[in-house]
């Protein structure tokens, strides 16, 4: 017995932390609505990259070979360090399906799908340096890439949240100076022509947005004094300071002050409709896709009159955010 298990011990490979890390995970299982597949994320994290690789599968419910079909984009962590979840949304006829992170926010998936900021970013190399601020930007995003992976820096002229500050003077008291450096892993920056920083901090659930004018934030902790105007206008900055303030003090954002955002399901149709009508799809198989079988195929302007009326309000509101990206509620 001795002799037995000491063999078995022996072929039988040890495992290491590598192994451990490297495990991959399934999440975000969600059954087509007509009940014969399923769609899953699989992440699969590198020791040797130093990254999380992410792929969406579709398999048969009812057995069969799995597929990869899709990029999962970039990984996104919380601050306890887990993989946040992406769960897909089917298309009513079941013939494929979407999955959402706009991280950069909807008026950045917008602007990025306008012919206007493709011609730019297209003649970006031929314009000056500060040219994307004609588009609301600190710096150009390629339209091509992921929504995961965009975050753009909004200048203040068009984000109202935007958090002023300046070097404090005086001795800090307890707790008072900030270090970004404790936020390294959700933070972005643009330096502006007048050596101002502009930082991003977000996980792609939230958003806090700094502009710095006196010298840098990097690598040191710093007393900030937050210069906030006026009445109205104040009200933004006041809701982003209380944001600011909870995160440093807790490493984390507050359940209580994430943004909630109900309307966000009308959003990612009237984008599904704007990508629709890129394609040179009609109304018709806009419906019909969106909202599969509930959409007669005959008659359908009559006996889905309904239905109608909603396709037709969601190509109004895209073809109006794609006309002017800023028109929309994103910021207010």
């Amino acid at each position: 017995m001795v002799m037995l298990a000491a063999a078995m011990a022996a072929a039988t490979p040890l495992v290491t932390v590598e192994d451990i890390v490297a495990t991959r995970d399934i999440s975000g299982v969600t059954i087509s609505p007509d009940g014969r597949w399923a769609a899953y994320r699989v992440s699969e994290p590198s020791v040797a990259e130093n990254r999380v690789a992410l792929g969406w599968h579709i398999v048969g419910v009812n057995g069969g070979d799995h597929r990869r079909v899709a990029d999962g984009g970039a990984a996104r962590f919380s601050f306890a360090g887990t993989l946040i979840e992406n769960a897909p949304i089917w298309d009513a006829d079941s013939k494929g399906f979407h999955f959402l992170a706009m991280q950069d926010g909807a008026v950045g998936v917008w602007l990025r799908r306008t012919p206007r900021y493709r011609r730019l970013w297209a003649a970006r190399d031929r314009l000056p340096i500060d040219a994307p601020i004609r588009v609301g930007l600190l710096a150009w995003i390629d339209p091509a890439i992921s929504a995961p992976e965009a975050r753009p820096i909004w200048s203040p002229d068009v984000d109202p949240k935007v958090l002023q500050t300046r070097a404090g003077r005086r001795a800090p008291g307890p707790g008072d100076n900030f270090d970004v450096l404790a936020l390294a892993d959700y933070v972005s920056i643009s330096v502006d022509q007048a050596n101002r920083e502009h930082w991003l901090i977000s996980d792609g659930r939230w958003l806090i947005r700094l502009m710095h004018h006196d010298g840098t934030l990097l690598g040191r902790s710093t007393l900030l004094v937050h210069e906030i105007e006026g009445v109205d206008s104040a009200a933004p900055k006041i809701a982003a300071l209380q944001q600011f303030l909870a995160l440093t003090a807790r490493g984390e954002m507050p359940a209580s002050l994430r943004p909630r955002e109900s309307r966000a399901a009308r959003w990612i149709l009237e984008l599904r409709t704007a990508d629709a009508l890129a394609a040179g799809a009609s109304q018709k198989r806009i419906a019909e896709v969106l909202f599969g079988e509930s959409v007669t195929a005959r008659r359908w302007r009559i006996e889905s009159a309904s239905y109608r009326s909603r396709v037709q309000r969601l190509v109004k509101a895209a073809q109006q955010y794609l006309a002017d990206p800023f028109s929309g509620p994103w910021f207010r």
